[in-house]
């Protein structure tokens, strides 16, 4: 679940908070809250350093990913 890949050292975890906090893409943001937190219930282990990097605030000031990251089942926010 944490093995790091070769080339850039990213776990899948990792390269799901990646591919999130990068796309403009509102589906794909969506499908980001659901993959990390299934990564996370799986047993992956977010780096406490991921909440320090440079785009560390996008991914604090969004709830939805603070409780993706902690686990929890993801739900589409009302409309």
């Amino acid at each position: 679940m944490d093995v790091p890949d070769d080339e850039f050292h990213g776990t899948p975890l990792g390269w799901a908070l990646y591919a999130w906090a990068k796309t403009p893409d509102a589906a794909e943001r969506e499908r980001g809250y659901e993959a990390v937190a299934l990564l996370i219930r799986a047993g992956a282990a977010p780096n406490p350093a991921w909440l320090e990097a440079p785009d560390a605030e996008k991914r604090r000031a969004d709830p939805r990913m603070m409780e993706a990251l902690r686990g929890a089942p993801t739900t589409n926010p009302p409309a």
